[in-house]
């Protein structure tokens, strides 16, 4: 049996008081252990979170031939590449997303890589026809067969390497973005990235790779130029990894359900502006300052000022779809009717029948739409993290139910969330990690 949380429910009791601090973000680190190829001289990560996800990456990198020695929790060094071969292995790329992310360095570096369908939480598929697309753009040769019950994905580059090319995105994807910048750096002449995705950790990934020698600018913008440059050299600089936007919207949503008054430290509210016009309609007792956001109860039930209030995921700065399923929980609480519309997974509103069966009013519009009906009592019950953020939602949901609630497979929370049990049982939440030997035995860089 797989480790679970046990949580002991406090209804709307706010119990909740100190700080919460907030990790290195995910969907930074993971790609800049990807980025580490484009580097002559190695690189070293730092402010990594401790998570399920980065050790998974960092395995993967590391039996690519990159040798890895990590300091602490959280500083990992990478050397420069010893390996042979530009294969990756079946197993890790299966098991996460990111792992694609590296096809983009490999096969600007070596001129080639194979690489597989990536995996990760299941909420819908995760197209990479934009990352193919755009290999070929620049010249690549794409074949792809089905192998063992995987799909192998072979890139070639032409003889004389990839050449920079106009790639429009259909879709504004981060980690497509990311990775056909990173291909562009090492690729002959200039590529341009229109309709790009505007997320903080492609702004952080480019501004680093620049101060080593990268070429390129309007990162953080709708279109990127890069222009081909060769391989880089951090000379010593480290990549200082942001704080997790998703994490702190998290710790906020929990804090306006139970907290007395709690500190969300080591964040960038400028990168939560979406969630936190969410929370200041909805009434939350908000305090925003540099690196912080400090939450404190409310005597008054929260209601929004809108009529209904609607939410539409969306691409940053739009609404975080990683944030989604945490808000949904939190609109439960809320007096009135709001909707949630889902607009990137096509399955991440599953969760809700679970929801549904703790005593939460929610009505399925269609598989991307629910209404939602607050404010209402919440019952404790036993629930299963199949995803990471519903994982995270259920958390919340047992933390403000009456009674006690087990969240399943904590494996699925620990891919992002850093100790979470440990950061909440200190301000005062009533939860523990119930651990069993053999499943979620953690990887561990060789």
């Amino acid at each position: 049996m797989a480790d679970y949380f046990k949580i002991q429910g406090q209804g709307r009791r706010a119990i909740l008081k100190g700080e919460i601090p907030v990790y290195g973000a995910k969907n930074a680190a993971l790609k800049a252990f990807a980025a580490s190829l484009l580097f002559k001289d190695g690189l070293t990560i730092k402010n990594v979170p401790d998570i399920e996800d980065i050790r998974s990456v960092a395995k993967l990198v590391s039996l690519f031939g990159v040798p890895i020695t990590k300091h602490g929790a959280s500083v990992y060094e990478l050397g420069p590449r010893k390996g042979k071969g530009t294969k990756l292995n079946k197993e890790l790329s299966r098991k996460i997303r990111a792992s694609i992310v590296l096809s983009g360095p490999v096969l600007g570096r070596y001129g080639e890589v194979v690489c597989y369908y990536p995996g990760g939480c299941m909420i819908g598929k995760r197209p990479i026809d934009q990352y193919l697309d755009g290999f070929r753009l620049m010249g690549a040769k794409v074949k792809e067969v089905e192998k063992d019950d995987a799909m192998e994905i072979s890139i070639k580059a032409p003889r004389g390497g990839l050449s920079g090319a106009k790639i429009f995105m259909k879709n504004p994807s981060v980690s497509g973005t990311e990775t056909i910048m990173m291909a562009a750096i090492l690729a002959n002449g200039t590529t341009f990235i229109q309709n790009a995705a505007m997320e903080p950790e492609i702004k952080a990934l480019a501004d680093f790779l620049s101060t080593c020698g990268a070429k390129i600018e309007g990162a953080g913008t709708s279109v990127i130029r890069i222009e081909g440059n060769g391989l880089l050299e951090s000379k010593g600089r480290p990549y200082l990894t942001i704080p997790d936007r998703i994490e702190a919207g998290s710790f906020i949503i929990l804090s306006a359900l139970i907290g007395s008054d709690v500190l969300i430290s080591n964040c960038n509210p400028s990168h939560l502006s979406a969630i936190l016009h969410i929370m200041e309609c909805c009434g939350v007792n908000l305090e925003v300052g540099n690196d912080y956001v400090r939450v404190r109860s409310s005597k008054k039930p929260y209601s929004h000022k809108e009529k209904n209030l609607s939410v539409k995921t969306h691409e940053y700065p739009g609404f975080p779809t990683d944030l989604q399923a945490p808000l949904t929980a939190f609109l439960t609480q809320v007096e009135g009717d709001s909707s949630i519309f889902e607009t990137v997974f096509e399955s991440r509103l599953e969760y809700i029948s679970d929801i549904s069966k703790m005593g939460g009013s929610i009505v399925p519009v269609s598989n991307n739409q629910v209404i939602i009906h607050g404010r209402t009592d919440l019952i404790g019950r036993e629930m299963e993290a199949k995803d990471l953020r519903s994982g995270m939602a259920f958390l919340i949901l047992g933390l403000i139910g009456k009674g006690e609630s087990l969240v399943m497979n904590a494996y699925n929370i620990d891919r992002g969330y850093a100790k979470i049990e440990e950061r909440l049982h200190k301000v005062g939440a009533k939860i523990e990690r119930v651990s069993n030997e053999g499943k979620g035995e953690r990887l561990k860089v060789g």
